[in-house]
């Protein structure tokens, strides 16, 4: 031990010890003149200037040749059948060993990091490699040599060269990592039984595609993955038996393209989720497949399901497109839900077995042609048949008591559906999109309509006569042919009410007869029913929702209210409504409820509402005549612009008609409104250029410019607590000229430009006996006014209050008035006399005119 400058041995006879020339890192020669007895541990350990070597031994020991790094080749005549431990490891170019004798067993670490190993003789017997045998032998690649192996241990032949493995049939056992590393296996085949974990077993042999096992594999259990690290395995071929197969088994290969199995007895849940790629999967005996188990295998083209099968789980099947036909099995007796959802195939026959089948089981089946029941089927689940577009004839057997929501929505192919059950629930969009349905006949005597149960058919009628419970939101909405519908008062309607969007673009719809007990529309009932000219069976109405009859063809339209809400473009586009009648109470009226009706010239409101508010009608409204019974107020801006109005009459209760009302509405030529009335705002009837004549009593408020510009207005007489002539009141009425207050004396103040451009007019200032003020401009180009005699109680007159009024010959001014403004009089060209009291302030200066004290 540690001769380092030993070069050559020679030995004849004898045993070499433990450790004997460990270290000698000269020693280059060993020559053996006869068999020794034995070779024990470390003997050679570390002697690496050593290349090649023949021995003659009866026996050698665990790591006699550890770590000889030099040597190359290696004979060994001796009778072992057994290579000891760690005998050559660390023999990094050790590349070719010949054993004399038969060798049954590698020990561990034998060969460990012979990075250069290609061959070794005499070991086609061999039956067990033990743990780390072969462990990163980086050029072994021939396995074919192990013609009786039964066993391998774990990290056996980690890291080695291997392209291809062939085991035969004598291997049972391979342990963990046994082959991990392999970067270069490519195929792997097993004969007989075995039991191993895949998992672990080729670890990191990123180029393994193919894996063929013909015996049965034993040690498959629900939480082991054994071929999960596998990431690049395509097929895998099981000849024996397999008991069943996981969510975890394959839980990353998406890569797979084909398995085939002789025999699984299950397939768990999850099991092929998403193997986009797998194509083919070939298998027997197997009892059930689980939910999910082939979920979204969107390139699975061949493929059978075995006739053992006796349970299919939801999802199993869902989106297998490229899947033509499925054969279930006659002992299957129920299906569950989307178990073939998004599929292709064009047929597929039901087993009379099978007496349920799940919610959405065959839905997107887009190229399904046909299908048949059996007659134990009573119930067709929700979706059954959702987006079947070729779906084109379906016959319900007489023992179908219910069908699901969409459970043929979007069977675009179906031209004619019966019924015969006695009572019978269409649900929510159970026929919603079937564009072909031309005929439908419903031999039941009660039936109930989901929400969008028939929207989108394409029948002309609704072939029912018996008792219609109750109907759903856009029920028929999209029913472009449906010309008529009756649902007789008699027919035993639940509700009151038609919800919404009930027959929503049913563009064909000319007439309908609805039971007398609706009471509230909802919104967009009739939208865009374009034809629709007849309802019958109104009665007592109490809600009418935002667009409910938009764009109808009703040319007259009466209500009987009832505490009446009427919601926001309720009648818009009635472009073929000319009168309007509204009987009863109205709790409230929305915005633009008749906007776009250009053809309504008659509003009649024969009840009582509180407020009529504004942009009811929009701007370009052509309404004519408008009669309301009972209102309380007249809103801001509500008839605004209304250049076609010609009349208004508001029988009872009207208190107030607010800013702008009826401003610029040209035409108007008569009002009428009740001795209710008590305020007028702002602008009311301003630009109202065809009023001759007006007549308020009791006004409390009455504000500037109500009546500016109306210069067809000739008489006016007002009575009122008002204490104010607001400014503009009557501002270029130029055909004013009587304007008549019963009760002067509440008059206090006259606004600026109150009478200004009042050609005509000719009023008596005398009579407001508590008048005090008359602002600017407020009687300017009165051109009628020939006299004037202030009341004493006038204290200031404002600037240009009298300019231009050119018929003024005298003027009587009052002796309280110490404030008068500049050019009060200026222009007044005819003005002769000014008559002043003793009291006032004469420093005033007028044009040349005479002046009386």
């Amino acid at each position: 031990m540690g001769c380092y400058n030993l070069e050559t041995v020679i030995f004849s006879s004898g045993i070499i010890k433990r450790e004997c020339f460990l270290y000698c890192g000269s020693l280059k020669e060993i020559t053996f003149q006869n068999s020794i007895d034995s070779i024990r541990n470390n003997a050679f350990g570390y002697c690496k200037s050593l290349q090649k070597v023949t021995i003659f031994s009866n026996s050698i020991e665990s790591s006699a040749f550890y770590s000889c790094s030099s040597l190359q080749e290696i004979t060994i005549n001796c009778q072992l059948s057994t290579i000891p431990d760690k005998l050559f490891c660390y023999c990094s170019n050790l590349r070719k060993i010949i054993f004399t004798s038969e060798i049954n067993i590698i020990g561990e670490e034998a060969f460990k990091y012979c990075k250069s190993l290609t061959t070794i003789s005499n070991i086609d017997k061999v039956q067990t490699v033990s743990n780390n045998a072969f462990y990163q032998c980086d050029l072994f690649s021939d396995i074919r040599i192990f013609t009786q192996i039964t066993s391998i241990g774990y990290y056996g032949f980690l890291g080695c060269n291997f392209i291809s493995l062939d085991f035969p049939d004598s291997v049972t056992s391979i342990g963990l990592n046994a082959f991990s590393n392999n970067s270069n296996l490519v195929s792997v085949k097993f004969r007989g039984d075995y039991n191993a974990d895949f998992n672990s077993c080729f670890k990191n042999c990123t180029q393994l595609k193919e894996l063929y096992i013909s015996g049965t594999v034993t040690n498959m259990n629900s939480d082991s993955a054994p071929f999960s690290s596998l990431t690049n395995l395509e097929k895998l071929t099981i000849i024996g038996d397999l008991s069943f197969i996981s969510e975890t088994s394959f839980s990353s290969n998406s890569t797979l393209k084909e398995i085939r199995v002789n025999k699984i007895q299950l397939i768990g849940d999850n099991s092929f989720k998403d193997y986009a790629k797998l194509a083919i999967f070939k298998f027997t005996g197997t009892v059930s497949i689980g939910s999910y188990a082939f979920y979204n295998c969107v390139s699975l083209r061949d493929f059978s399901i075995p006739s053992t099968v006796k349970s299919i789980g939801s999802y199993a099947f869902y989106k297998c497109s490229s899947v033509n036909e499925f054969n279930i099995p006659s002992i299957v007796t129920s299906i569950n839900d989307y178990t073939f959802y998004g599929c292709t195939f064009s047929r597929i026959s039901i087993p009379n077995a099978v007496s349920y089948i799940g919610e959405y089981s065959f839905s997107c089946c887009r190229n399904l042609g046909s299908i048949s029941l059996p007659s134990q089927i009573n119930v067709i689940s929700n979706g059954l048949f959702c987006n079947c577009s070729s779906l084109s004839s379906f016959t319900f057997n007489n023992n179908i008591k219910s069908i699901g929501k969409e459970s043929f929505y979007g069977c675009s192919s179906i031209t004619s559906m019966s019924f015969n059950a006695q009572e019978f629930i269409f649900p929510d969009y159970c026929f919603y999109g079937c564009t072909s349905l031309t005929t439908i006949n419903i031999a039941s005597t009660r039936i109930t309509l989901g929400s969008y149960s028939f929207a989108k058919c394409s029948f002309s009628r609704f072939g029912f006569s018996g008792n219609m419970v109750s109907i759903g939101s856009y029920c028929f909405s999209g029913c472009h042919n449906l010309q008529t519908l009756s649902i007789s008062a008699g027919s035993g309607f639940n509700n009151n009410e038609l919800l919404e969007g009930t027959f929503e673009s049913c563009t064909s719809l000319t007439s309908i007869t609805i039971p007398t007990n609706i009471q509230r529309f909802y919104d967009r009932v009739f939208y865009n029913c374009n034809k629709l000219s007849s309802i019958s069976g109104l009665n007592v109405v109490s809600s009418i929702g935002s667009d409910s009859f938009y764009n109808c063809a009703l040319t007259t339209f009466s209500i009987n209210a009832r505490d009446l809400v009427i919601n926001d473009n309720a009648f818009e586009s009635f472009s073929k409504l000319s009168t309007l009648t509204i009987t009863g109470s109205i709790n409230s009226i929305g915005c633009n409820i008749f906007l776009n009706s250009l053809n309504l010239r008659t509003v009649r409101i024969n009840g009582n509402i509180n407020t009529f508010p504004s942009i009811v009608f929009g701007i370009d409204s052509n309404v004519v005549s408008i009669y309301i019974d009972r209102v309380k107020v007249i809103d801001n801006n509500c008839f605004c612009g209304f250049s076609k109005l010609q009349s208004i009459e508001i029988k009872n209760d009207l208190t107030s008609i607010n800013d702008n009302a009826f401003c610029n509405c040209t035409n108007l030529a008569s009002v009428s409104f009740p001795n209710t009335l008590r305020s007028i705002g702002s602008g009311a009837f301003k630009l109202c250029g065809k009023i001759t004549q007006l007549k308020f009593e009791n006004i409390d408020s009455l504000e500037e410019s109500a009546f500016e510009q109306c210069n067809g207005l000739t008489k006016f007489e007002i009575s009122g607590t008002f204490n104010t002539i607001s400014k503009r009141l009557f501002k270029g009425c130029i055909e004013l000229k009587s304007a008549i207050f019963t009760d002067p004396g509440m008059i206090t103040v006259i606004e600026s430009e109150s009478f200004m451009n009042c050609l005509n007019l000719n009023i008596n200032l005398f009579s407001f006996y508590n008048l005090e003020t008359i602002n600017n401009d407020a009687f300017q180009k009165c051109n009628s006014i020939n006299n004037i005699w202030f009341s004493p109680s006038v204290i200031s007159i404002g600037d240009s209050a009298f300019l231009g009024c050119n018929a003024l010959q005298k003027v009587y001014l009052p002796p309280r008035a110490t404030k008068v403004g500049k050019s009060v009089f200026k222009e007044c060209f005819n003005l002769e006399t000014v008559t002043l009291s003793m009291m006032m302030n004469t420093n005033i200066r007028f044009q040349p005119l005479k002046l009386e004290k």
